[in-house]
């Protein structure tokens, strides 16, 4: 545990066993309000590496640490900052970095400025996904909220605009806009991802990861048509970026042994930028009713991607992709008393929404026979959540898995020889997670 991540750690625990954690004087206009969490899971596969090293012995790697300051400053602006530490196999580390921090100026009810590193909007529940009270699942469907990209949609660095605007028995509606980069790092699940895009045999290696622009935008309504508990929502981003790989140039140099052997040869490697575009539609729906949340989102995101190549590895010079990915889901939970909830939903992911059985990619060479599945991703999810405390809660949860997609090959789901990625098509995981907040 490195001496920061301790430190926090400390910090923490002292503020959450202190009477005055809800509320520290800051001075005679506002209050200082603190709030933390600390989670630790552990996640077991039958089949097939999840993120971490997860099958057989199954992977405690898998907990988060957050802290976070708010106040009202004044009666129009508000200002907050949330640290946070995560470690999920090879992503996080439990290295500390700011979450989110954002200066919230109201004008009117209908017009507000945000400035800062800023929750994005994506989907229903993105902008709540580190508040784990706060959902009844571990993981939220991976086919909208995957957690490979969970860097580079939890929140971006800009302003936006954000206002609430009644429009009478149509209902609430709720518009935001918003602006800026979201950084990407070099060992990131959105590194790791473009890795897996292009055959293990070009060798390419992310360097350094470079945002040009982000934008995300929302329409959310609210008691839509004048029925309480239903919210309707539409939204739309793009992630622009670029990657400077390494990669293979289709020549070779002699590779000795230790006796000066020659034993054969070492590829060579040139530096090559991969660029990348995405844009993604979503349109969603929620319905509460007593203890009973119904939800369902619909998602297709376009990616454009262009790595150029050495005409000795392919003759065309170029790897030039423009396909679309399909995702929905829906979902049901049920609290059944002040202690236990019940929640289930079912998921799906198609990699390229023309090619859903991955005929088309093992044709063109990209996927090998009979990991066709690599192409989707269909979940069957059940989860208990128990509430122990009003700070303390455990979940656990299962899944049945059909597919592979959304997945790391460096996570150990490559062969021995090292180039082949294969995964098992049916496979199971399970989770288990505790929580403390306050």
């Amino acid at each position: 545990m490195n001496r920061r991540l301790a430190t926090l750690i400390i910090f923490m625990l002292g503020m959450a066993f202190s009477s005055s954690v809800q509320a520290l004087e800051l001075n005679e206009t506002g209050k200082v309000d603190i709030h933390g969490f600390i989670t630790q899971g552990y996640l077991f596969s039958d089949d097939n590496n999840f993120m971490a090293d997860t099958e057989g012995n199954g992977s405690t790697q898998f907990n988060e640490i957050g802290i976070n300051f708010s106040s009202d400053v004044s009666e129009r602006l508000r200002m907050g900052v949330q640290f946070i530490a995560r470690d999920l196999g090879k992503m996080g580390n439990q290295a500390v970095t700011i979450d989110w921090a954002v200066a919230d100026y109201s004008f009117y009810d209908w017009l507000n400025l945000r400035a800062g590193k800023i929750k994005f909007p994506h989907g229903l529940y993105n902008t709540a996904r580190d508040v784990d009270m706060l959902r009844t699942f571990i993981f939220l469907p991976q086919s909208v909220y995957t957690e490979g990209w969970r860097d580079s949609l939890n929140a971006g660095s800009g302003a936006g605009f954000y206002g609430y605007v009644p429009v009478g028995i149509v209902g609430s509606l709720t518009y935001i806009a918003f602006g800026g980069n979201a950084g990407m790092k070099d060992d990131g699940g959105e590194a790791r991802l473009l890795e897996d895009q292009v055959p293990k045999e070009l060798q390419l290696n992310v360097l350094a990861m470079d945002t040009k622009r982000t934008w995300g935008s929302q329409l959310i309504l609210d008691s839509a048509f004048s029925i309480d508990g239903l919210k309707l929502l539409g939204g739309y981003w793009g992630h622009e970026f670029t990657a400077d790989c390494s990669v293979i140039n289709g020549t070779g140099s002699p590779l000795f042994d230790a006796t000066n052997t020659l034993v054969g040869s070492k590829m060579d490697t040139e530096t090559r930028v991969f660029d990348i575009k995405i844009r993604s539609t979503t349109a969603a729906l929620e319905y509460s009713w007593g203890n009973l949340i119904f939800a369902t989102e619909y998602m297709q995101n376009n990616y454009r991607l262009k790595l150029p190549l050495s005409t000795r590895v392919l003759p065309s010079g170029m790897i030039n992709k423009d396909f679309d990915a399909l995702a929905y889901y829906g979902s049901l939970t049920y609290r059944f008393t002040d202690w236990f909830e019940l929640g289930a939903y079912y998921s799906e992911y198609f990699a390229n929404k023309d090619d859903k059985d991955g005929a088309e990619s093992v044709a063109e060479g990209t996927v090998k026979a009979g990991q066709e599945h690599v192409k989707w991703l269909k979940d069957s999810c059940v989860a208990l959540r128990f509430d122990l405390t009003p700070n303390w809660i455990l979940k656990l949860e299962t899944h049945y898995v059909d597919g592979a997609a959304l997945m790391y090959s460096d996570d150990g789901n490559i062969a021995a020889d090292g180039v082949t990625t294969t995964y098992e098509r049916y496979w199971m995981l399970y989770g288990a997670k505790l929580s403390y907040s306050f």
